[in-house]
């Protein structure tokens, strides 16, 4: 008998936070399954369903696993998993077919890999930063009759588009942070020469471009990658030593704190952190309109570990001026276009505070429902006897 066909789900998160599901053997049910997605969670935007059975952890094969070699796996990953799962009926039926789910014959056919949601490759808009040269920017623009939009043409090799990340037959979705979708070829040419030297496109390609249009989705910078741009913002990941964390912040005009790294071989020189960076986020925080006193608080609170999102002030500047918000969701991979940012789940790394509002290291085993609140999402209808093993990923 022919084998079910998995999904290949590839799961990305940032240090210090998890994938949004629990990872739980059940009495009475044979796999490993996923339960308690975290609503919005990255799990659960990449498509993971209550109920699924995971049956490869990075092309390991794990069905016949003990749960917590299983989690290991996963544990050990880093910040990125691949995982091949079967849905709770596809699993069942085929386990009473014995079907041997660790033949490859049995995994051919597989679906189209995923990524946080968006099949691979990611469809995305690009932001592309052109300083003209005294041969010009280096592209040319064209209309094709009955096709909407405006068109890159005769990217020259090696020129400033080019090397800008321009590609033949990107569409112009904005110039300079302005929509010109509806704008005439004429109107978007005086638009480029109006920019004088420099200039900020939003591009698509052709599959992007049909993505968003597929999915009734405009394309602004928030579905955009910067990785073309010549600056870029970057993550600080730091853990305190006998010595600090070997910077301090000073307050410039119009910026809360400004890194000035002092110890030569501490925590900021390790994690890349240079003079003038402005700090923009402090352990996800956004600290753009805090006071200097708030922003030094928070990384006193942060207490062994701190993670700083930072822009050098040249590229800070850059990216404001044009209306660009610096957060961490380009730096490591492609935006999914289904939604404005990724939602990243929290690591389970509660401490005992004696607080209420803690959320307990097991999930209650219910039925649980989509509601706005922030409770995790299954259709797990299991007593909490029947839980033999949960861990949370």
């Amino acid at each position: 008998m022919a084998g079910p066909k998995p999904r290949i789900i590839t799961l990305t998160k940032r240090e210090g936070q998890g994938y949004g599901f629990y990872l739980r053997v059940e009495h009475g049910e044979e796999g490993h399954l996923i339960r308690a997605l975290e609503m919005g969670g990255t799990a659960e935007l990449a498509g993971l369903k209550d109920g699924d059975r995971i049956v490869r952890v990075n092309g390991t094969f794990v069905d016949i696993l003990e749960h917590s070699q299983v989690a290991d796996l996963v544990r050990k990953s880093g910040m990125s998993v691949t995982l091949h799962v079967l849905g709770e009926e596809a699993y069942k039926t085929a386990k009473a077919n014995g079907v041997n789910l660790a033949d490859t014959q049995s995994q051919s056919g597989q679906s189209q890999p995923t990524m946080n949601g968006v099949s691979a490759p990611a469809a995305k808009a690009k932001l592309c930063y052109l300083q003209k040269s005294s041969s010009g920017f280096g592209f040319s623009l064209k209309s094709t009759k009955g096709t909407k939009g405006i068109f890159m043409t005769e990217v020259m090799s090696g020129g400033e588009a080019d090397q800008a990340g321009v590609k033949l037959d990107d569409r112009i979705v904005e110039i300079n942070s302005e929509n010109v979708e509806s704008l005439s070829h004429d109107k978007i040419v005086q638009k480029v020469k109006a920019a004088g030297d420099k200039v900020m496109l939003l591009l698509v390609d052709e599959d992007a471009d049909k993505f968003f249009k597929g999915k009734g989705i405009r394309p602004s910078t928030a579905h955009a990658t910067v990785k073309h741009l010549p600056h870029k913002p970057r993550i600080a990941d730091m853990t305190k030593r006998a010595d600090g964390y070997g910077f301090i912040l000073k307050e410039v005009p119009k910026h809360a704190g400004k890194c000035l790294p002092w110890c030569g071989n501490g925590a900021a020189d390790r994690a890349g952190l240079e003079d003038d960076d402005i700090v923009v986020e402090v352990n996800g925080v956004n600290v753009e309109m805090s006071t200097h006193e708030e922003v030094v608080n928070l990384v006193r609170k942060s207490g062994d570990t701190l993670v700083l999102l930072v822009a050098e002030r040249t590229a800070y500047d850059h990216l404001k001026a044009r209306g660009i918000a610096i957060t961490p969701q380009p730096l490591d991979k492609e935006p999914s276009a289904d939604v404005p940012a990724p939602a990243y789940a929290q690591e389970d790394k509660r401490k005992d505070t004696g607080s209420d509002n803690e959320r307990p290291a097991t999930p209650p085993a219910q039925t649980w429902s989509r509601s706005s609140s922030s409770s995790s999402s299954s259709s797990s209808s299991s007593s909490a006897s029947d839980v033999s093993e949960d861990v949370k990923l």
